[in-house]
């Protein structure tokens, strides 16, 4: 339920965006463009990470998931899914069997910077290169959960419902 009463039920993300002119069209292109850029991390794992990331922030700060199956496609403006078995369950050990061992160290960094990012060190970074990923990979992985970092609050603490898949 939205907490503004210019946005009825049933408002977007873009709805929201709409109020603020200058982050209509802005906004949107940072996530389509850290989604999208050339990377060695696939569609796929972007958006793994993405909603590993949702998830995290979720919990780490309203003490659940609020945003359920929160549609990546709202996001990054594009379609893309993430198998919500494996969401589930890199959630609850992101070091699962089921979880690619490359991304492991990511998903632990990702959660990490969204709970206590202050608490960053280089060790936390070591086991990512060790699996062969390089920094610019870290980068991206940085650029993506920072953009989260800055929609989720924004839609959330305007009351839009994110658990609602589009259209």
């Amino acid at each position: 339920m939205s907490l503004l009463s210019l946005f009825p039920e049933g408002t977007t993300p873009a709805d929201v965006w709409r109020l603020q002119p200058g982050l209509e069209n802005a906004f949107p292109v940072l996530p389509r463009n850290v989604f999208e850029w050339e990377s060695e991390l696939t569609r796929q794992q972007k958006a793994l990470i993405a909603a590993y990331y949702a998830s995290s922030y979720s919990q780490s700060r309203y003490g659940g998931d609020i945003l359920g199956e929160y549609p990546i496609s709202n996001f990054v403006g594009s379609a893309v899914t993430v198998d919500e078995s494996l969401l589930a369950e890199a959630v609850e050990n992101p070091e699962s069997e089921n979880v690619d061992k490359r991304l492991q160290p990511i998903l632990l960094f990702v959660r990490k910077l969204c709970v206590e990012s202050y608490k960053l060190l280089q060790r936390d970074v070591d086991p990512i290169f060790e699996q062969g990923w390089s920094e610019q990979t870290l980068s991206d992985v940085v650029f993506l959960c920072a953009a989260l970092s800055f929609y989720l609050p924004v839609m959330l603490n305007h009351g839009i419902d994110l658990q609602r898949r589009a259209g």
